[in-house]
């Protein structure tokens, strides 16, 4: 596979991400980039599952939160804040295990039931852990 790094792929005025996936020959066909996007409650309302495949320390991910308060189920790798945030409403993967990952999509995706109790169990989750940081900001 031929690819730029990411700063000579900037120095190029290119996306690294979109020409390391031009240059893939499976994902070219799977995967889309979208670009900056303006209808984000609509992409979301399209979502089955959110995945966030986290593999260096990031603390709270807003991604999942945003995922949960719109009743998406959510994988996550155990990273951060990940594993706090999400509870027992979604499934919490090893980092850097991409086929643990992937059975771990490929189990929410045939499973519609977990799926929308997960979702239902994260918004409410979401909702309260926002109360609960409102109320340590006022204290």
């Amino acid at each position: 596979m031929n690819s730029l790094t990411p700063g000579a792929a900037a120095r190029a005025g290119k996306d690294p991400l979109e020409l390391a996936l031009a240059a893939d020959r499976v994902l070219c066909d799977r995967v889309r980039l979208f670009g900056e996007r303006q209808d984000i409650p609509r992409l979301d309302a399209a979502c089955d599952l959110a995945c966030n495949s986290s593999v260096s320390v990031e603390g709270f991910s807003n991604a999942i939160g945003e995922a949960m308060a719109c009743a998406i189920p959510c994988i996550v790798s155990d990273i951060g804040d990940a594993r706090s945030i999400v509870g027992a409403t979604g499934e919490v993967v090893p980092p850097g295990r991409p086929e643990i990952l992937a059975q771990a999509i490929l189990r929410l995706a045939a499973d519609g039931d977990t799926r929308e109790r997960w979702g239902a169990l994260g918004r409410r989750r979401v909702a309260e852990l926002e109360r609960k940081v409102g109320q340590q900001a006022l204290e």
